[in-house]
């Protein structure tokens, strides 16, 4: 079945939504954007998260110790680097882990050559988002799909997908998860009907 995950959490409300429909995981964007959130506030939002739902730290080029703070504190379960994180620096994290902790790496997609940057990468899984001068991530954009290489391991895709295209993505890319986050709100904030027809759509298309 493929994995949704929800980035983009900000309010208690948007946490009874999550619980309400429980997609695998959402995310808690710690970097630089209009859905950043304080520690203190992931603190309590996760308390209001089911605890079904894997919480995802969302970071960019941060602090190593900040991050396995937030982790030993099981405010997050799972990290996202978004950033310019290399080789090194995973190793690094990973010692201020344990073996439970799950890292995903993104990467911005503007060509195949992008794919080879990460391929020796430490991680568990990958996140595959469209390339954007201006933002390390959630540009609301698509990427080249056929950039896609054939073996690719467990990795999620984001940038551009929606309720409508869902399905066709699913259909050639065959990711191990969808992450959606701009698509399913209104007026900046996560929008009920949305996050329960994409959800829907998703898992109704999977049960057949």
């Amino acid at each position: 079945m493929i994995k949704i995950k929800i980035c983009g959490l900000m309010t208690e409300k948007d946490c009874e939504i999550m619980n309400k429909y429980k997609p695998d995981y959402c995310g808690f964007v710690f970097a630089k954007s209009r859905h950043f959130v304080s520690d203190e506030t992931a603190k309590k939002l996760r308390k209001c998260l089911d605890k079904s739902i894997l919480s995802v730290g969302v970071f960019v080029n941060d602090d190593l110790d900040h991050i396995a703070d937030l982790y030993h504190k099981d405010i997050i379960q799972v990290i996202q680097l978004h950033g310019d994180e290399d080789k090194d620096t995973i190793q690094k994290l990973r010692l201020k882990l344990d073996d439970k902790a799950l890292i995903i790496k993104a990467v911005r997609v503007s060509s195949k050559t992008d794919f080879s940057k990460i391929k020796e990468l430490p991680v568990d899984m990958k996140l595959y988002d469209s390339f954007s001068i201006d933002v390390a991530g959630g540009s609301g954009k698509r990427f080249d799909l056929s950039l896609l290489p054939q073996r690719n391991g467990k990795f999620f895709v984001a940038g551009g997908v929606s309720t409508e295209n869902a399905i066709s993505i699913i259909n050639v890319a065959h990711p191990y998860g969808l992450d959606v986050s701009s698509s399913v709100e209104t007026d900046g904030h996560k929008d009920e009907t949305k996050v329960r027809e994409f959800i829907k759509t998703v898992r109704e298309y999977i049960d057949y």
